[in-house]
């Protein structure tokens, strides 16, 4: 005989993903979804733990994030305080990963990323009331040798390459930044606040959008990925599209050029992805090339939706286990090929 469960065309055995709850609790299940996740949460009392633990890590991913309110500059033991704090959150949800090896594969990394775009979704939809963010005040620099990857209280993320140095400056200058050196910047979309990347020898002004530059005293090289990038430079204003290259030598602007091919230009950020704002097509082409591989849409649609995500020595699998959860799709692999599939 059927079970009331299976009478309503739900799966009583059903295996909820994190995945899934985390698109729960951010208020975007679908109305299928939530009669299952309904039966699931009713069938066990672990079920219902599991989601508690989940809506306990998102809250203290809020938690962490929270800053002083704009105009009231964090002193230095604010700001070590937030750092420990921050530090505390991914060790807390590192050791609840361990203890749960049904998703063990998935890295703390990868789960807190998932954490902090569901909570941002949560702020967007009025589910939760944010904390002012300022955009700070500090100074980052890399050692010859090596690489980092900066994310930015503003949401955008900055991958600096060795020997360079990123100053963020103080909030009343707006969204503003000084670059020496090198660095793969992709921005957040704010159509009211301006990006700006400062340099002696220019300055450039993005609203959202991804592109590569390197400054120094008289030199500057831009390489514009996605979007389109204001450059000014001693009095010459060039708005530069993507797929275009312009340069400043020795304090003269050159004309802008195309770039046939950017990803060997770009290489040197080894194996740092990102994403801000980016169609679902757009990010598979980069993955593809990232890869090897290839990536199928079950519908031509899919292509449309939009990606916010940065990945840093992650795996494939990882990569598409993420951007399966923002996008509301699940993949399958056969060989060299990726299929992705609506999942609502």
């Amino acid at each position: 005989m059927a079970t009331d469960d299976e009478s309503r065309g739900l799966d009583p055995d059903l295996d909820v993903s994190d995945g899934l709850l985390f698109r729960w609790l951010a208020g975007n299940a679908s109305p299928t979804e939530l009669r299952s996740l309904e039966a699931w949460l009713n069938r066990s009392p672990a079920n219902r733990e599991r989601v508690n633990s989940l809506r306990h890590l998102l809250a203290l991913v809020e938690e962490a994030d929270a800053r002083p309110e704009l105009g009231n500059r964090p002193t230095a033991g604010e700001i070590l305080s937030q750092r420990a704090e921050r530090a505390r959150v991914e060790v807390l949800i590192a050791r609840k990963l361990r203890a749960r090896s049904r998703v063990g594969w998935v890295t703390a990394a990868a789960v807190l990323l998932v954490g902090i775009a569901v909570a941002a979704t949560v702020r967007r939809t009025g589910a939760a009331q944010p904390a002012v963010h300022p955009f700070g005040l500090e100074e980052f620099f890399t050692e010859p040798t090596e690489p980092a990857t900066v994310g930015l209280r503003d949401g955008s993320v900055v991958r600096l390459a060795p020997g360079s140095r990123l100053r963020v400056l103080r909030p009343e200058d707006g969204r503003s930044v000084e670059l020496t050196g090198r660095a793969y910047f992709a921005i957040a979309g704010d159509s009211t606040k301006p990006f700006t990347v400062r340099s002696q020898a220019g300055t450039v002004t993005v609203l959202g959008t991804r592109f590569d530059l390197e400054a120094s005293s008289e030199n500057l090289r831009l390489i514009v990925v996605e979007g389109r990038v204001a450059l000014s430079s001693h009095g010459v204003r060039t708005v530069v599209d993507a797929g275009r290259m312009a340069r400043v030598v020795r304090g003269s602007s050159v004309p802008a050029v195309t770039v046939t091919e950017i990803a060997p230009l770009v290489d040197w950020v080894g194996d740092f992805v990102a994403f801000q704002n980016t169609p679902l097509g757009q990010a598979a082409t980069e993955i593809e090339r990232h890869h090897g591989i290839t990536i199928v849409f079950d519908q031509p649609e899919l292509a449309n939706r939009t990606i916010t995500a940065w990945f840093a020595g992650r795996s494939l699998e990882e990569m598409m286990e993420v951007i399966g959860i923002i996008t509301n799709t699940k993949y399958s692999k056969r060989g060299r090929e990726i299929r992705l599939q609506a999942t609502n």
